[in-house]
């Protein structure tokens, strides 16, 4: 089951990673090619949200489609597309390129505490599926707590919450590097402030 989690995890953090290179017009394109419809495409939140619902597109078809070679897949869409940047972008990425520098933040391997969830929770927008699934939260984790909690600070602290117990020993360095791969690198400089008091 940890390998489990860790391969889906990994696998919804290239998807997350693809979501957001993808361009907002090629929304119905990526549908047809995974799903063969537009159903997904076709909301008013894929207008809103473009990358979280290529995310959801992608999460769809897995697991419509677990035992297939989706990486390989993939390549074949975005060649169909003409999108080599997509595929040298995907045989390149790695969680590790997204190491935020020890140096900036204040005692790195200290454990984050409940407290900076609260600094985190008040300062992440709706783009924390991001840090979630950079720090391995499966989806169907990240919907459930989305369908008990109505406001999304309330979902983020909670997401957060759930992440600190199953992960009790993460440190700064770790929370830091995803919030710098979700681009909220102003959480880090507010959690650096607080913890320089």
């Amino acid at each position: 089951m940890a390998n489990e989690t860790k391969v889906g995890g990994d696998l919804d953090l290239l998807f997350d990673f693809l979501s957001r290179k993808l361009s907002p017009q090629d929304l119905f394109l990526v549908s047809v090619h995974l799903l063969g419809e537009t159903q997904m495409a076709e909301t008013s939140r894929s207008q809103s949200y473009p990358s979280e619902t290529y995310f959801r597109i992608l999460h769809t078809w897995r697991c419509k489609h677990p035992s297939i070679d989706h990486q390989g897949e993939l390549k074949e869409v975005f060649h169909s597309m003409e999108r080599q940047d997509l595929i040298d972008e995907m045989e390149g990425f790695s969680r590790d390129q997204y190491i935020f520098n020890a140096s900036q933040i204040v005692e790195p391997e200290k454990q984050v505490e409940n407290s900076d969830l609260t600094t985190i929770a008040k300062n992440l927008g709706s783009r924390y599926y991001n840090v979630m699934r950079f720090l391995g939260i499966n989806q169907r984790t990240i919907d459930q707590i989305d369908a008990d909690h109505s406001s999304i600070k309330e979902q983020i602290y909670q997401s957060l919450l759930y992440l600190k117990r199953l992960k009790p020993t993460l440190t700064r360095q770790t929370m830091c590097n995803a919030l710098f791969y979700a681009d909220h690198s102003d959480v880090i400089e507010n959690l650096n402030s607080k913890w320089k008091h």
